[in-house]
């Protein structure tokens, strides 16, 4: 079981990367609660914190050019970018971007499946490079399939617009939400289909992902998902959050991250 979340990035981001490069490797036997009392340096970095009880199951690798993220484990987990985008990657999926990234371009290249939730900069295109082809959005959301070698790689749209492009830059088709592209590499021709993507997240990924949500949003969302109610303690100054977690996570340890995120309120089971 794990809950993730991320938030937005600050300008120590490459020493953070450096940092959690560094404990990656003994981040596997550190129980949850030690984990949140190691990890307690601000969470503006541009990292994911997974809290799992068995292992961790991102790495990341970072040198002077490139950061990379793997997604080595059986399930779905999200990493935060360094604009604010929040990015789920399915399993044997890698993601990678230069260190240019947010400065003087927002480009990433992705092998496998990820579904992105662009942050809006309409000064700084988003790009996505697959092995097949591109994906130019300013701020949207919509999944990636292109695992190395698929014939049929695809896009699907939820929210917003995206270009999908050949490996050239040139427009093969704009999709509008509620749309999937599927390339067919093999004669070089895009299908066009209707599908209903408003659950995508929680359907491919069995996550939910609240983005700008107050704290009782935020409570509201996971006694729906759970059937629990939950108290509230503290004081609620109406800051606003981006928070996520797997629906199949442990509840105590989505209401830990959430203290954690919201300092000084405590969450309980009634």
């Amino acid at each position: 079981m794990r809950a993730l979340f991320s938030d937005s990035p600050d300008k120590d981001t490459e020493e953070s990367l450096k940092l959690l490069n560094a404990r990656i490797d003994t981040m596997q036997r550190n129980s949850r609660k030690s984990f949140l009392k190691q990890w307690a340096y601000p969470v503006a970095a541009a990292l994911a914190i997974v809290i799992s009880t068995v292992a961790v199951t991102v790495s990341v690798t970072y040198d002077d050019s490139l950061q990379r993220y793997a997604n080595n484990g059986e399930t779905a987990v999200m990493v935060g970018l360094p604009d604010g985008t929040q990015a789920w990657l399915n399993p044997g999926t890698e993601l990678t971007f230069g260190r240019s990234f947010n400065t003087d371009d927002r480009n990433v290249s992705l092998s496998g499946e990820a579904y992105f939730d662009v942050a809006h900069n309409p000064d700084c295109p988003f790009i996505v490079t697959t092995e097949s082809f591109r994906i130019k959005v300013l701020g949207t959301v919509f999944n990636v399939r292109n695992f190395p070698g698929d014939a049929r790689p695809e896009v699907s749209l939820a929210q917003g617009s995206v270009a999908m492009q050949n490996l050239d830059g040139v427009n093969l088709v704009r999709l509008r939400p509620g749309q999937q592209a599927v390339y067919d590499t093999m004669v070089e021709s895009l299908e066009i289909n209707d599908i209903y993507v408003g659950d995508m997240l929680m359907r491919h990924y069995g996550a939910v992902s609240l983005k700008g949500a107050t704290v009782r949003e935020i409570v509201s969302e996971i006694s729906g998902i759970y059937g629990v109610k939950i108290s509230i303690s503290g004081e609620d100054e109406g800051t606003t959050y981006n928070f996520s977690f797997q629906k199949d996570s442990d509840i105590g340890d989505i209401l830990d991250m959430l203290e954690f995120v919201c300092k000084g309120m405590t969450f309980s089971l009634e």
